[in-house]
């Protein structure tokens, strides 16, 4: 009978950490929404909700009172997410810049567990795709349409410390089926590290960075940081913060990330999203 058990409980925990399902442990939720700063965080929100998310990023603040610090200049995302279950979602977007679509796809392979923690980390697979649509820049040539397409993949794997602190690591590949010349390589490699701080009350301090190894990308090339912090409620949240990149999906945050810390060359951006239940 204990090797029956014994078993029993091996399987139940297998089950646990394979499907990251809710039904014999409360879930640990790690951060307060599905993304953190420019990038994902493991959440997937709750099955049957919906969100509208605006993301808006200004011009570089070293541009001086002539571009009034930014202000002159914007770049836009709007997006709809959708969670399909507790452990599923999905998500579509329009970005103004290179008037880009997206579309990406969310599962929560395992979450951390209750106070006691019995399973240490929450574990997410996130992949998105792009599509470039700008018109092309020699229609006269033959171009292709999988040239305008560009992947992401990513790996989250978070930890909340308490009831204040949450850190996430984040193994990123980015693919690319058109570079600039022949040399550039079409797979770029990152690591993504994010953490939360709840504040107080409804406040949270965010830091994020997708630390891009050299020697992939042109000198110019920088890795990605930013700072700020947020405010949520049951309904909405809005995140204010400063970065050196402007981009907001993963192919263009790791790869064209060229704002030079030493030089204030940062951006102010913000997040509004607006959360909507669908079905019970």
């Amino acid at each position: 009978m204990q090797a029956l058990r014994t078993i029993k409980s091996a399987i139940l925990a297998t089950v646990v950490m394979v499907l990251g399902n809710n039904l014999f442990a409360q879930a640990w939720k790690t951060f307060s929404d599905t993304r953190i700063v420019h990038g994902h965080s493991v959440e997937t929100g709750t099955s049957g909700s919906m969100k509208f998310v605006i993301g808006h990023r200004f011009g570089a603040v070293n541009g001086g009172f002539y571009e009034f610090f930014g202000l002159d200049q914007a770049s836009t995302r709007l997006s709809l997410d959708y969670s399909a279950t507790n452990n599923l979602a999905f998500g579509l977007g329009r970005s103004s810049y290179l008037k880009t679509f997206d579309g990406y796809a969310k599962w929560s392979i395992a979450k951390q567990e209750g106070e006691k923690h019995s399973f240490p980390v929450s574990i997410t697979w996130m992949t998105n795709m792009t599509l470039n649509s700008i018109k092309w820049a020699n229609p006269n040539r033959k171009n292709y349409f999988t040239s305008r397409l560009g992947y992401a993949h990513q790996l989250l794997i978070a930890r909340k410390f308490g009831q204040k602190l949450s850190v996430q690591v984040a193994p990123t590949m980015v693919h690319r089926n058109l570079v600039t010349f022949a040399g550039d390589k079409h797979d770029i490699f990152a690591v993504g590290v994010a953490a939360r701080y709840k504040l107080k009350g409804l406040f949270g301090l965010n830091f994020e960075c997708f630390l891009l190894p050299p020697g992939q990308l042109p000198p110019v090339s920088k890795s990605a940081v930013s700072v700020g912090f947020d405010i949520k409620t049951e309904r909405h949240a809005f995140q204010i913060f400063v970065s050196n990149s402007r981009n907001m999906v993963e192919r263009y945050i790791i790869t064209e990330t060229t704002g030079d810390l030493a030089k204030a060359d940062l951006f102010i951006g913000f997040n509004i999203s607006r959360d909507f239940q669908l079905k019970h």
